[in-house]
């Protein structure tokens, strides 16, 4: 950090500005950003804490500055016409790979009961605030994202370590959960979210080309819903396809294959 925290004229609004002005009448424009648990997290990473603690010694005061300028930059947004926006959260994910010590040694992702319960405590803080003062009609929904660079991930493991309180507690209206493998754990924890939210199960993989076959997605949609609400689930690509300028390993074609079969997936199950 080279000075206080603040929201003001950041670059996304223009980018959002572009974007809307490029897409078919009728259709909405959603807006990812890093969430503010992600942002906390950065700036306590043990080579930020020092120029971090410069300006914020306090960490409530430095809380309530990240939540502060996330509520400038919505605020920003929803006067340019945002609708929806989507926190993309790495810093509860990188908690499901937390291995619980009683000496935590170098490993980063190392932690005793007591600081994995304090990272979880003041990661729900910092979105909650800065949610709670975002203008009142925008949607707030939340991806808690495992990583997504070249076609690699960073994270595995269940949900269940994090489902409380993030799951229960955490006020976005959706949450989007990638869910295309076997190392992201089973659909039981989705009986901790409060039943009116939605959850988007991120079944379809965008890391690599590989085509899915329509039968198998449609059989882990309904063996979701016995563990939440079909008509308050949805489906998507687990993450992005290009979440950075390499993108991912496979074809633009491959892209919109994938996205046409979650298209017929979501009409077959929800339309008809």
């Amino acid at each position: 950090m080279d000075g206080e925290l603040g929201g003001s004229n950041h670059p996304f609004i223009d980018h959002f500005r572009f974007v809307k002005d490029h897409v078919s009448r009728g259709f909405e424009v959603k807006q990812t950003i890093p969430s503010p648990a992600l942002l906390l997290a950065q700036l306590e990473l043990p080579f930020n804490l020092e120029s971090t603690k410069t300006f914020y010694s306090n960490e409530d005061d430095l809380i309530k500055a990240i939540a502060a300028a996330y509520d400038q930059v919505l605020a920003d947004f929803f006067k340019v016409g945002l609708k929806v926006v989507q926190f993309d959260d790495s810093a509860w994910s990188s908690l499901i790979a937390a291995k619980l010590v009683d000496h935590p040694a170098a490993n980063p992702l190392e932690f005793t009961s007591e600081k994995f319960e304090e990272l979880k405590s003041k990661y729900l803080k910092v979105n909650n605030l800065a949610i709670e003062g975002a203008p009142k009609g925008l949607v707030v929904n939340a991806h808690i994202c495992r990583g997504n660079y070249k076609s690699n991930w960073a994270f595995t493991g269940s949900y269940a370590g994090i489902a409380n309180p993030l799951f229960i507690q955490e006020k976005v209206n959706a949450f989007y959960l990638e869910y295309d493998t076997v190392r992201d754990g089973g659909f039981e924890v989705l009986k901790q979210i409060p039943k009116d939210k939605w959850v988007v199960l991120g079944l379809v993989t965008s890391k690599d080309g590989h085509l899915e076959k329509a039968d198998k997605i449609v059989k882990r949609i309904y063996e979701a819903s016995q563990y939440f609400d079909l008509d308050h689930l949805c489906l998507s690509p687990q993450c992005g396809f290009a979440s950075s300028e390499e993108g991912n390993v496979l074809t633009e074609k491959q892209q919109w294959d994938k996205i046409s079969l979650i298209r017929s997936i979501a009409e077959k199950i929800w339309l008809n």
